[in-house]
């Protein structure tokens, strides 16, 4: 069925001119031929079969399509054999292929850590010794799910350190994450010189000499070692030595044993703990063959002094000063062979120690221990007497006042004579009061205090009186200076002289 182009009317078969609007059939079929027609699949199969393609054509295009799907092939194995390159999977693979068979060029090829040929060797066992080889196969195995599955943290720790780090560092070949396996240094230290300056030892192909100065030994990945070398002191003097490193024993520090062929010497000083003495390290002297020596120590720490060789002979002497005395310590000769039964070690030392204890005259230092007690318990007198000194001051003057009251109520100079400095001429004036019958029948009613100085040993102080007495009728204020002389030794406040203002 066909309609109109211009008014949309519907046309018979075989209509030549629209007989709603006369438009001509023709002219329309010629507009649309003139238009673009729309392709489908099912005109396109039929141009195709109206018109069978050029065989050299088709030929070209069936050699295009062949590379093209070609190419892409090539592309996904290659994408699929950079994408195993790329894989951690493999870097564990060698890594716990390197380990369980203790392949020590694999190994250090596999991690991205720089480690030395000693420092695999250590690894290996380290793991074989505290995780065993198969539990590290399995903890491999293990990170390889995690990886996979998207798991955080991909460390293998054996509790104490970790043996093995993987992290994503960047892309690989443009379309994969690279991943970079370490494994952790740690800081070593030796605490313990062995009486040595230096220590000498392979490591790394090379000769590496350790400053026992620096308590730093090496930084190393966790293993167990032992470096054999040689210990070295002033310069010259060569000893066997070696060090032993357990990361099995250490956690947050890891520390190493240092052995010699030298034994050290713990100093025991019992005079540190005595009941009751003050004394401190700082207090005591040793020397050993006639030079000071200890003199940095802590010696109430037991501290271990040393190196001494053996079969040498030291003689150790020492004194302690103690309440402005000097003490001479028993002296102690040692020559000490190293299979003296009086050689003791501990399991975190590095060499054998022998124990001497110094010994001072204990009966001597606790008789000074009295005399140091009599001093002290003076200057904690005068200490707390200087600092009340003004209200000390204050109570002389009135007690002074209170005697007057007396001196003037029986006629006795005696009374105020304990208040007054030797030598001072106010008994003087007091006496000639007293044989003038002057101030009979005194009252001092209140006093009060004002202007207190101090300067060196003297001291001056104000005191304002309301007084009565026989010679006048009403109450009269006096303020008085007095003037104080203070004595340190025996603590005691003297009335100099007075004067009323």
């Amino acid at each position: 069925m066909k309609f109109c182009k211009n008014c949309g009317h519907e046309l018979r078969d075989n209509a030549k001119v629209c007989t709603h609007c006369g438009t001509t059939v023709a002219a329309q079929d010629e507009e649309k031929k003139e238009q673009p027609a729309y392709v489908t699949s099912q005109t396109a199969s039929d141009d195709v079969a109206r018109e069978p393609m050029d065989p050299k054509k088709k030929k070209k295009l069936i050699m295009i399509i062949s590379i093209a799907a070609a190419v892409i092939i090539a592309l996904f194995i290659i994408y699929k054999i950079l994408e195993n390159m790329a894989s951690p999977d493999a870097a564990y693979d060698e890594i716990s292929e390197a380990v369980t068979s203790e392949d020590t060029e694999s190994f250090q090829k596999a991690v991205s850590t720089d480690i030395s040929e000693e420092e695999a060797l250590a690894y290996f066992a380290y793991v074989d010794s505290e995780i065993g080889m198969s539990q590290y196969e399995d903890m491999i195995n293990e990170q390889k799910t995690y990886l996979s599955d998207g798991v955080p943290g991909n460390d293998i720790h054996d509790g104490l350190h970790t043996l093995l780090s993987i992290e994503q560092n960047g892309s690989k070949y443009l379309f994969f994450d690279d991943y970079q396996f370490s494994i952790p240094k740690s800081n070593v230290y030796v605490e313990e010189s062995g009486g040595l300056d230096t220590f000498n030892y392979e490591f790394n192909g090379e000769t590496v000499s350790w400053d026992t100065s620096d308590s730093k030994f090496n930084e190393l990945i966790p293993g167990k070692y032992n470096f054999e070398g040689t210990g070295i002191i002033n310069e010259s003097e060569e000893y066997n030595a070696s060090v032993q490193v357990n990361f099995a024993e250490s956690y947050d520090r890891v520390e190493g044993i240092l052995n010699a062929d030298l034994y050290n010497v713990e100093l025991i000083v019992p005079a540190l703990s005595f009941y009751g003495l003050d004394i401190s390290s700082e207090d005591i002297s040793l020397t050993l063959n006639g030079e000071p020596f200890a003199e940095d120590e802590e010696l109430d720490s037991y501290p271990k002094i040393g190196p001494f060789k053996y079969n040498e002979e030291y003689v150790i002497e020492g004194t302690v000063e103690y309440g402005g005395e000097t003490f001479n310590m028993d002296s102690v000769t040692l020559n000490i062979n190293e299979d003296s039964e009086e050689l003791f070690s501990d399991y975190d030392q590095s060499i054998p120690y022998y124990t001497l204890e110094v010994k001072f005259d204990e009966e001597a230092m606790y008789d000074q221990q009295e005399k140091v007690s009599e001093q002290e318990q003076i200057e904690e007198t005068r200490e707390s007497f200087e600092e009340d000194m003004e209200s000390n001051v204050e109570n002389l003057v009135r007690d002074y006042l209170n005697a007057l009251e007396f001196m003037y109520m029986f006629d006795d100079i005696g009374e105020v004579e304990p208040y007054i400095a030797e030598g001072s001429d106010i008994l003087d004036i007091l006496e000639s009061n007293l044989d003038s019958d002057s101030f009979g029948n005194l009252d001092i009613q209140r006093v009060s205090f004002s202007n207190y100085s101090k300067d060196g040993n003297s001291i001056v102080i104000d005191a304002e009186t309301r007084r009565m007495h026989d010679d006048i009728d009403d109450p009269a204020t006096y303020l008085t200076r007095y003037n104080i002389e203070y004595d340190p030794e025996t603590l005691e406040l003297k009335i100099t002289s007075f004067s009323d203002l």
